[in-house]
């Protein structure tokens, strides 16, 4: 009769082991594949970022500041697909929000303000152009200038930092 009661509770200590083990195999199999997708999602973003900061970078540092009666075709063919590259990095992190920290989703949303306040300046300027206000359209691509040079790099940095913080982390 001890055999018996020594068989039970043996067993169901394996039981209860398993369950357990069952248990926490589960929650870390979803924690390690949260955070692989969290570091896939890291690595897009930031290719995004980058794409779109050298993008604005290629267009104020050259066509920005060319003012010929040639260059308004060119400006407006070269800020659409830079416009359409804003919005593609935009959508994606409003898509991937949900898995970031909210240390990330400041920094990455204060990237897309000073972009878009980039962008803003840029079709600024090439109104000015257009209405031969070449003045007002250098003042315009001057203060997009400063704007990349200033807040667009130094929140790349901060971005940079943060991600690299994050992956320690994983």
């Amino acid at each position: 009769m001890e055999n018996i009661y020594i068989i039970i509770i043996n067993f169901l200590s394996i039981c209860i082991a398993s369950y357990f083990s069952y248990i926490f195999s589960k929650k870390r199999y979803t924690y390690e594949k949260l955070y692989e997708r969290k570091l896939t999602y890291l690595e897009e973003i930031y290719g995004k970022i980058i794409s779109l900061e050298k993008e604005l970078r290629g267009y104020i540092n050259t066509t920005g500041f060319d003012f010929s009666e040639d260059s308004i075709k060119e400006k407006r063919g070269k800020i659409a697909p830079i416009r359409q590259n804003f919005t593609e990095l935009k959508n994606f992190f409003e898509e991937k929000e949900i898995v970031l920290d909210e240390s990330s989703i400041s920094k990455i949303k204060s990237f897309i303000k000073s972009s878009n306040g980039i962008l803003v300046e840029m079709n600024i300027s090439e109104i000015y152009q257009n209405t031969n206000d070449i003045d007002s359209a250098y003042k315009q691509i001057k203060e997009a200038f400063q704007k990349m040079e200033v807040e667009l790099k130094e929140t790349k940095e901060i971005i940079k930092k943060d991600f690299r913080k994050n992956l320690e982390g994983i």
